[in-house]
């Protein structure tokens, strides 16, 4: 009996010092606002990101002449931000993926909701434009 206690009691220890550490350097980006551009993208695809709290951000994507959005958990390491599955952000050059896309960051009042539908709006009218039927 004695030695499941000792053993409950080491696995709360291991455990809880496993959570601690793994924030150790974690940064809070509650407030900001990212916009990232891809030039060389067809359909002009777009991605910006409003970090929301401590853990979990809003991705705006414009793919495919379509605009979705999706909350996602981040994680905040050392030398990059990962946004759910998909998305690394380099924090020292503020790119995503290879470095193919860059990003800006935007003032925390700044409505990217309505922002990436303009974007998407200007894009869809030039395309028109384009199109011969």
């Amino acid at each position: 009996m004695l030695q499941l206690i000792n053993m409950k009691k080491l696995l709360g220890i291991v455990v809880l010092g496993l959570f601690l550490s793994s924030n150790a350097y974690a940064k809070d980006l509650t407030g900001t606002k990212l916009i990232c551009k891809s030039p060389k993208e067809k359909n002009y695809r777009t991605i910006s990101i409003d970090f929301i709290d401590a853990y979990e951000a809003i991705r705006f994507e414009i793919k495919e002449w379509k605009l979705s959005k999706r909350k996602l958990v981040y994680i905040v390491e050392p030398d990059q931000i990962r946004v759910g599955m998909w998305i690394t952000i380099d924090r020292e050059t503020l790119t995503i993926g290879y470095g193919t896309t860059p990003c800006e960051i935007v003032d925390k009042d700044f409505d990217l909701d309505l922002h990436m539908q303009n974007i998407l709006n200007d894009h869809l009218k030039e395309q028109e434009s384009k199109n011969k039927i």
